[in-house]
């Protein structure tokens, strides 16, 4: 029988708990894996697990339901682990994961923690236009979480001074909103330009192009 509940800390326990990565982040709404492992050559009986979150003084246990559940909550004793997974991750998600296990005429050990970053995928927009002789290429991002993203313009592989340097527009907890601007040439050869967004939460960059010229 395993119960999980979160127990009084009992010092010098002989046995290690690790916890790894010990930071990573996750999209919102995909899944997260927390890892968390102990001793297994241990004469094993009776333990617990449980989980915790936040910072020291203010840690609050992490409720086993739908969306928090142990890898192996039949097993952890044999196989030495207390691995946390958390479905369908949201923003309030973020924190820091704090590993306990109690073995019974063992000990308590904790875990090193694991920071959870969570990221919000946003979307970008860009437009040009002409006012009287000058021309303006414009990007603006969406919905990007936390900060910072990043804006560059490039004409072709040379990066270029934008002519609005980013300026970036939230709520103090909410999706961020950038923008930036590129005085394009009022004649000449025909050039691309283009805008790249970078943010944790994109794999490759975000980009559009702006065809500008003779």
């Amino acid at each position: 029988v395993i119960w999980l509940c979160l127990m009084t800390v009992i010092p010098y326990a002989n046995f290690t708990v690790v916890q790894s990565p010990f930071e990573m982040g996750v999209s919102q709404g995909d899944n997260a894996t927390l890892n968390c492992t102990f001793s297994r050559h241990l004469s094993l009986d009776k333990g617990a697990i449980s989980w915790s979150r936040g910072g020291p003084g203010e840690e609050t246990t992490v409720p086993l339901n739908a969306r928090f559940a142990l890898a192996y909550p039949n097993s952890f004793l044999r196989r030495g682990e207390g691995t946390l997974t958390i479905a369908n991750v949201s923003l309030e998600d973020a924190g820091k994961y704090i590993c306990r296990v109690l073995l019974w005429g063992t000990g308590e050990a904790r875990g090193n923690g694991t920071q959870l970053h969570v990221y919000c995928k946003g979307k970008m927009r860009g437009h040009e236009q002409g006012l009287g002789i000058l021309t303006i290429a414009a990007l603006m991002t969406a919905g990007f979480y936390p900060r910072p993203v990043l804006l560059s313009w490039y004409q072709g592989n040379v990066r270029l001074s934008p002519t609005t340097l980013l300026q970036e527009y939230r709520e103090p907890t909410g999706p961020l909103q950038a923008y930036s601007t590129l005085d394009l040439p009022t004649w000449g050869p025909r050039h691309t330009y283009t805008c790249q967004v970078g943010h944790p939460s994109l794999k490759k960059p975000l980009s559009t192009d702006y065809t500008h010229g003779e």
